[in-house]
């Protein structure tokens, strides 16, 4: 005898009775709120700037940290989680990509823009910083865990090998710097590279006095 219809679109049970599930589709990493006081932009410039000079290590190497880690450590501290890795941390909340051919002057507008709605962090692949926002003299800054950046030698010939035409420069910690690092060598600034603007959260109004 055949089935009536809305017996054929019943799920299926298993052997317990109950209906099956299918898979879950992958969750999107995201940054959660553990316990703690408000995420106000001073918090969170407070915490960031209390690991400012300690040691780079990547993956954790001899008890440093990198990018990644330096950033959640710091939040965690803020009783916000993210995830481990910068590409699953660039993807922990409201994610604009930046085409590879976006004028820098329109991504300084678009950074400072996610700026104003929140706390944001800058990621290329491989590294990701957390943005401060403009200095006295109109220059964007960074935070961030970094071991190394490209400075071009002067007089180097564009024939040249990238070797003599380029410095490595040594940083290995937490540091502030804008985003010019490794303008004009074979990496690019910083600014050049950036793929992608994630915005965390909104800050939390400033206590009152």
């Amino acid at each position: 005898m055949r089935q009536p219809a809305a017996d054929r679109r019943a799920p299926r049970r298993g052997a317990a009775g109950r209906p099956r599930r299918g898979r879950r589709a992958p969750r999107r990493p995201c940054a959660r709120l553990g316990r703690g006081g408000p995420l106000t932009r001073r918090a969170v410039l407070t915490e960031a700037f209390s690991f400012l000079h300690r040691p780079y290590g990547w993956g954790d190497y001899a008890g440093g940290r990198d990018c990644s880690r330096y950033l959640m450590d710091m939040f965690g501290g803020l009783g916000l989680v993210l995830p481990r890795h910068t590409s699953d941390q660039a993807l922990a909340g409201a994610v604009e990509d930046l085409a590879p051919d976006l004028p820098e002057a329109e991504r300084l507008r678009r950074i400072d823009a996610a700026h104003r709605r929140g706390v944001v962090l800058l990621h290329f692949p491989g590294h990701i910083m957390l943005y401060l926002g403009r200095d006295d003299a109109g220059t964007a800054m960074a935070i961030h865990s970094f071991a190394e950046y490209l400075v071009p030698c002067a007089g180097r010939t564009d024939g040249a090998p990238a070797g003599e035409r380029e410095t490595l420069l040594k940083v290995d910690g937490v540091h502030v710097s804008d985003l010019e690092l490794g303008r004009g060598t074979s990496r690019g600034a910083f600014i050049q590279r950036i793929s992608k603007i994630t915005v965390l959260v909104p800050p939390a109004p400033e206590p009152r006095p």
